[in-house]
């Protein structure tokens, strides 16, 4: 498969949007973002309400996985089938994968991708 996704941090490509998400959630960026960064971008996006849950948002803007390590919460919740994820590339690889009818482009996860994109521009044009 042609690698079309560009990572929004650096100069890497990657086949999927959410494969480019799983780059940045473990780390290996180069930008330095990882999970907790990038949970934090998406707790601030305004649509928060719909893909995440109030106690593990709190957490990731607190900065403080307390509450998510002792409920053993999955933060992250499909705004269409409301399937619970404990990342927020498994919830874009749900979206990516069809198995419901969330599109990747509009609603709360195309609003999200947006604000991603809009987040992380700093570091593609090095400010």
């Amino acid at each position: 498969l042609p690698r079309l996704i560009n990572c929004l941090c650096c100069q890497r490509a990657f086949t999927t949007f959410p494969g480019m998400i799983i780059h940045l959630e473990s780390g290996t960026c180069q930008s330095g973002e990882d999970v907790d960064s990038i949970n934090l971008l998406a707790a601030h996006c305004f649509q928060w309400k719909k893909y995440m849950h109030k106690g593990c948002r709190e957490s990731f803007i607190a900065r403080d996985k307390t509450y998510i390590e002792w409920t053993g919460a999955k933060p992250f919740k499909c705004p269409t089938c409301d399937h619970q994820f404990a990342l927020l590339s498994s919830l874009l690889q749900h979206v990516w994968s069809s198995a419901c009818a969330q599109g990747k482009r509009g609603g709360a996860i195309g609003k999200l991708i947006r604000w991603l994109s809009k987040r992380t521009y700093r570091y593609r044009t090095g400010w």
